[in-house]
């Protein structure tokens, strides 16, 4: 087990208590940011020449689900911050010191969606951007935002050119009171806002080359950085949702063990309930499985130097996806069952099932995004689809 593993299983009971903090706070508690720093897990995605392990993805998998096993909001921050620092790893040089020179736990938030203005000047960019969603803000010292490239006309160039920019804490202004869900509360995924900086160039990376694995070389012998982002940060969601519905469980078993129906009957020995809580475990197993199979089949084909094609993306994305519909199908038939007394807000199951929809709605989690791009290529090899793989 590594030791970034280890450290958290040995701090569930004080994530666990964190995790009501958390969503009272509206954001991760200083103590969970302290857990998730000392286990070094923020290190796991990142190059070693700024003191990170560049591990097997497969690793950085189990630890995002096993904090958020015990504290989902600090699970979520570690599945979606914790990929940042693949990103800066084949930055620029000079950024990957300024962002972990100091700090290879340092903390960073995004969001990609691309829907700032870039405006060339010389040697970098203007930058503006108001943006949903940005999880961790408020516990993060760096953030990576995107906009696309403007031409001379003040519109976006054709065919469009979307960049991811490296901006300090100091130049984006955090919206207060932007982060009102019903679940994942202490994410803090605030709307962040970006007036008119400027972005020199070698703050930037270009999303159409992160996403098909044009940075490949930028880390020589180290075969994590061979790996597309977009493989990288999709099935993270997937293991935060996986750990998110692995508390759930927890929950839900110790809530059976002395829970009595109304005419006295014992929970645990319920058929329905049984029943429930065995398709439950088997459709988180398979998942979880399933998507170690397919990040350890990139992993092998990143040691090999061998390229990982559009097929693979696309089939990654799909199997991640519907992986994690059927964990959300399961969360839905356990509820079911769970009976009336599992809704009381005092009881953490419902936080962590709250934390499950939210967290079922982002669109790492939606299958219905790939239905037509993997048809495609099982029909046509080759296709070129379209998206976000």
């Amino acid at each position: 087990m590594h030791k970034a593993i280890r450290v958290i299983h040995e701090h569930a009971d004080a994530l666990r208590e964190e995790h009501a903090k958390c969503d009272e706070l509206g954001h991760l508690t200083d103590r969970t940011v302290e857990i998730l720093k000392l286990s070094g897990g923020f290190r796991l995605l990142l190059a070693k020449d700024v003191g990170g392990y560049a591990e097997d993805p497969r690793v950085f998998g189990e630890w995002v689900r096993t904090v958020a096993r015990y504290n989902p909001s600090a699970g979520w921050v570690a599945g979606v911050g914790g990929v940042h620092p693949w990103e800066i790893s084949v930055a620029d040089p000079q950024v990957r010191r300024e962002v972990y020179g100091d700090d290879p736990d340092a903390v960073t938030a995004s969001p990609y969606a691309p829907v700032g203005r870039l405006t060339p000047v010389d040697g970098g960019y203007r930058f503006s951007t108001e943006v949903v969603y940005s999880t961790g803000c408020d516990v993060s010292e760096w953030f990576i935002l995107a906009g696309m490239v403007l031409g001379e006309d003040g519109t976006p160039t054709s065919p469009p050119r979307p960049v991811h920019v490296v901006l300090p804490r100091e130049e984006v202004e955090i919206v207060p009171d932007s982060w009102n869900v019903m679940g994942l509360k202490g994410t803090g995924s605030k709307r962040v806002r970006v007036k008119d900086v400027f972005v020199p160039d070698y703050r930037t990376l270009e999303q159409s080359r992160l996403m098909t694995g044009g940075y490949r070389d930028a880390q020589p012998g180290e075969p994590l950085f061979r790996i597309p982002f977009v493989a990288v940060f999709g099935p993270s969601i997937a293991h935060a949702l996986c750990g998110i519905f692995r508390g759930f469980l927890d929950q839900f078993t110790d809530y059976l063990k002395d829970r009595r129906a109304t005419f006295g009957s014992a929970a645990k020995s319920d058929p329905h309930q049984q029943r429930a809580l065995v398709h439950a475990e088997s459709e988180l197993e398979a998942t979880i499985a399933h998507l170690d199979k397919l990040w350890g089949e990139m992993w092998d084909k990143a040691v090999a130097g061998e390229e990982i094609t559009l097929k693979d993306r696309v089939t990654l994305a799909a199997h991640q996806k519907v992986g994690c519909s059927r964990v959300m199908g399961a969360l839905e038939l356990v509820w079911r069952h769970a009976g009336s007394a599992s809704r009381w807000t005092h009881l953490p199951m419902e936080r962590h099932y709250r934390d499950m929809q939210v967290g079922g709605s982002h669109f790492g989690s939606d299958p219905t995004t790939v239905y037509g791009p993997f048809t495609e290529l099982v029909f046509d090899p080759d296709a070129q689809p379209f998206g976000m793989f």
